[in-house]
């Protein structure tokens, strides 16, 4: 990093002290701080003027998050009360109710209209029908983050452990806890299946989330990490601790470089353009950093063949805000209940220019730009999935059809040539159970249900068309003579005989699991129990 630091004017932000920050991570050009005096204000970075100060809370403000549009904005009190506004409306739109002391963890889902909330009561509540109450910590929690795709939660806990939940299955996929001090932070890669967590025990360390396994740990720092963020593309990571920027490689796990900068303890970390701002107390103090740029031929990561390699080109800042809590801090809890005024909430604009340019005027610009987004990397996708998918058609024209299956097996996504053949079943022979067998303890123990849902559905389908086949083969008595195809069939048999026992342990234990997937478990049991 290549930077030049210089601490600017001095901002009140709050009658009380900023207990949270937040900024926004679309524009760059806002921040909501909550403070003491139960209130929430929002802010142009770089302006000393506060845009908005948001009312309704009857205790003070503990957490603080927009979302990814930057339309709403929510906050998480002591007393456990979340409130949602609209910022365009300049209205509040939800209270939620439920946490029975402090909100610590906040984040808005990426997709639908829901939130998830971590607090110092040690759950972790997401706002869906049902609601999802998950018990899982042993002390508060300290960080909530969906997943890029919307299907899981991370939860950062005190007791030291991260956590990554189904939200659809509303369970436990893993439990981390190789840190030795509780976490503060964590964060999803944009686009890989790897998480981040930042701990208290100084330490940054990167978690496969396809093998649920630890793939490097840092160095300790000199102070606790604050707050991590994944770099625009994932090519690298930003560690933010005490007066200390770092940036991070993951596979092996490396110190890229380092500022020092005295800042303070930052809350939160986006990619903004040349303005840093870092409050201490109830004041907040705009840090300026010019020519901020990070190498990028020492980023690329080994972690993935497919990872993308291509990161930071241009100048890039990072923008840290400080969160005036104390380490000691104690799990604190309100002596006023539940907020109780929802309908007293008042949106007070102090400032009408700014609050048009921002919130009221989105150009067409903003909105085409999200929309191409990733565009390039889809295209690319598309057209390697084309050229594949040619390749089969060819080889299906010639009417070879175990040939075209064993290339539709290397070609195509596994779930793919699953459902494929579950739709065609005129296709099933006991040489397509022998290139699908191998496959199904993939499916069969992912993930994601739609995957376990293909694999039972395939499983099902070999063992009632082919489980008497296999079964009978096996048991009959040998023929007189050489009977060459009776001798491949049994062959076959055996071997599919060999895979399905196999595949017993695992749907012994995936029977265990609640719900439609569990029932479709124990009947497969039941039918391989035929077998015998």
């Amino acid at each position: 990093i290549k930077a030049a630091v210089s601490p600017q004017k001095d901002i009140s932000a709050h009658t009380g002290e900023v207990t949270c920050l937040a900024l926004g991570h679309n524009s760059g050009h806002v921040m909501v701080t909550g403070g003491d005096d139960q209130r929430v204000n929002l802010w142009a970075l770089g302006k000393p003027n506060c845009i908005m100060s948001l009312t309704g809370h009857t205790s003070p403000v503990e957490s603080v998050r927009f979302k990814d549009s930057e339309e709403l904005v929510m906050a998480g009190s002591q007393s456990g009360s979340l409130k949602i506004w609209n910022l365009e409306a300049a209205k509040l739109v939800r209270t939620l109710t439920g946490h029975q002391v402090g909100v610590r963890g906040l984040d808005f889902h990426p997709y639908g209209e829901y939130v998830a909330s971590g607090s110092l009561d040690k759950t972790i509540k997401v706002d869906v029908t049902p609601l999802l109450k998950v018990y899982g910590h042993a002390d508060c929690v300290n960080c909530v983050r969906f997943s890029p795709d919307g299907r899981w939660i991370a939860s950062a806990g005190g007791d030291g452990s991260a956590r990554i939940w189904d939200l659809a299955a509303g369970k436990l996929l893993h439990n981390f806890t190789n840190h030795t001090d509780a976490i503060n932070t964590v964060e999803f890669h944009p686009s890989e299946y790897l998480l981040a967590t930042g701990s208290a025990d100084r330490t940054v360390r990167f978690w496969d989330l396809e093998k649920f396994t630890q793939v490097s740990c840092t160095d300790g720092q000199a102070m606790p990490i604050r707050s991590v963020l994944f770099g625009v593309d994932g090519g690298c990571l930003y560690s933010g601790s005490q007066d200390l920027l770092c940036v991070l490689g993951w596979e092996p796990a490396r110190q890229l470089d380092l500022q020092p900068v005295e800042w303070g303890r930052p809350a939160d970390l986006a990619t903004l353009t040349n303005q840093l701002v870092s409050p201490r107390k109830h004041v907040l103090m705009p840090f300026l950093i010019d020519k901020l740029v990070v190498d990028s031929t020492v980023l690329a990561s080994d972690f993935k063949s497919g990872a993308l390699k291509s990161v930071i080109h241009l100048v890039i800042v990072i923008v840290i805000i400080y969160c005036g809590i104390d380490d000691k801090e104690e799990c604190r809890t309100s002596t006023t209940g539940e907020d109780e005024r929802p309908e007293d909430s008042v949106a007070e604009i102090t400032n009408e220019a700014d609050y048009e340019r921002i919130f009221k005027s989105r150009p067409l610009l903003n909105v085409v730009t999200r929309a191409r987004q990733g565009h390039k990397t889809v295209c690319s996708l598309l057209i390697s999935r084309h050229k594949k998918l040619e390749i089969i058609r060819s080889i299906w024209s010639t009417g070879d059809i175990k040939t075209w299956w064993e290339q539709f097996v290397v070609h195509a996504q596994l779930q793919l040539n699953v459902k494929f053949v579950t739709v065609h079943r005129t296709l099933w022979k006991l040489d397509i159970c022998l290139l699908i067998l191998p496959h199904q303890e993939k499916l069969l123990y992912s993930k994601h249900e739609s995957y376990m849902q293909t694999g039972c559905t395939a499983l099902k389908l070999i063992l009632q068309n082919f489980g008497d086949i296999i079964k009978t083969n096996l048991k009959a008595s040998p023929s007189v003579g050489v009977d060459i195809t009776r001798e491949e069939r049994y062959k076959k048999c055996f071997e599919c005989m060999g895979l399905l026992q196999r595949l017993r342990p695992l749907l012994d234990k995936q029977a265990q699991l609640a719900g439609r997937m569990g029932v479709t478990f124990r009947e497969l049991l039941l039918l391989t129990a035929t077998l015998d």
